[in-house]
């Protein structure tokens, strides 16, 4: 291709008898070529970032099912276990009782999972609307983080320290509030070693509301 253009341009020349004419088309090529080749890099590299980004988020939604098979189970096999256990076996009423609790909670849990998945599903497909409402936070946030304190009570696998301030006011969407501190507490459970302590702490500063939940474990990857 460029011997070619080396000839027209020769040919172009001799026929008009200058060379001004002529170097400025060459220049316009070269412009317009360039032009070409800007783009074409351009396009390539918003196709690599496109894969690239598809991939990443493949990749996490391949995790993500893996881990919501994972938490499924286990709640779903302890619900079995007692049930079986009780069939099996005659239990004084109170061991009876206590069997039937922990079911129950396992159930609880069972369930705050299935609602954490639909409330992702309705983010990810932008069907989630928040409605706020003017709650006591500290009431409410009390009441949320009796589920994993009970849950764990058995075990006593960890120290909870709790010191959530009183009368703290917030607008808030209750149902996403939820999902936020329970995942923060349960991860919190889950990834720090036993024994170890969990702080959990509400408090009004500067005209806002901060919420923390800190442990003693290694933290979680990206």
């Amino acid at each position: 291709h460029i011997i070619n253009l080396h000839f027209t341009v020769y040919e172009l020349q001799l026929k008009q008898g200058t060379g001004n004419g002529i170097s400025g088309k060459i220049w316009m090529v070269i412009g317009e070529g360039s032009v070409f080749v800007i783009f074409l890099v351009i396009g390539a590299i918003i196709t690599r970032n496109s894969f690239k980004k598809e991939f990443t988020l493949g990749n996490q939604q391949k995790n993500f099912l893996l881990s919501v098979t994972h938490e499924l189970k286990s709640p779903i096999a302890s619900v079995k276990l007692y049930l079986e256990t009780l069939l099996k076996r005659d239990f004084e009423k109170e061991k009876q009782k206590e069997i039937l609790s922990n079911t129950l909670n396992e159930t609880e849990r069972l369930l705050s999972l299935v609602e954490n998945i639909l409330f992702s599903a309705k983010i990810d497909s932008g069907n989630f609307t928040p409605y706020k409402e003017r709650i006591n936070v500290s009431e409410f946030t009390n009441q949320i983080i009796t589920i994993p304190l009970t849950r764990n009570s058995g075990s006593k696998t960890h120290q909870f320290i709790i010191k959530i301030e009183q009368d703290v006011l917030l607008n808030l969407d209750r149902v996403a509030y939820s999902s936020i501190i329970l995942n923060l507490v349960e991860n919190a459970v889950k990834y720090s070693p036993s024994g170890s302590k969990i702080l959990i702490g509400i408090k009004g500063e500067n005209n806002k509301v901060v919420f923390s939940v800190s442990d003693e474990g290694p933290g979680i990857s990206e």
